[in-house]
């Protein structure tokens, strides 16, 4: 098992942003893009955790780092990750859904 630390660049204009979802895909062998990640026009429920929030559509292979992050935050540790390899992506969302994401530009092999 393994920490794995991402960081990105908080978005530049956070007006109408209420927070950011890192989540990480299991390798499905080819680079996937953001709706690989969660379904297209998602909407958020207010229940303030992704975990628990039913706008929230992770697809097959795919989990959230940690808990929902502040909209300040640029890391996030994902730790105890099993050896294999894995994409990551950043979201930025709000109440009406998610943002585009950014996702790594290749697989990490973690060993």
């Amino acid at each position: 098992m393994a920490n794995v630390l991402l960081s990105w660049t908080a978005p530049s204009v956070t007006t109408n942003v209420d927070g950011i979802v890192v989540l990480r895909m299991t390798d499905p062998g080819s680079a996937p893009g953001c709706d690989d990640f969660i379904a297209a026009n998602k909407v958020r429920s207010n229940s303030g955790t992704a975990a628990n929030d039913t706008g929230l559509d992770l697809q097959s292979g795919v989990t959230q780092v940690g808990s929902d992050l502040a909209v300040s935050d640029t890391s996030v540790v994902d730790t105890a990750v099993a050896a294999g390899d894995y994409y990551y992506a950043a979201f930025s969302y709000n109440a009406a859904g998610y943002s585009p994401c950014t996702v790594t530009g290749s697989a990490l092999n973690i060993t």
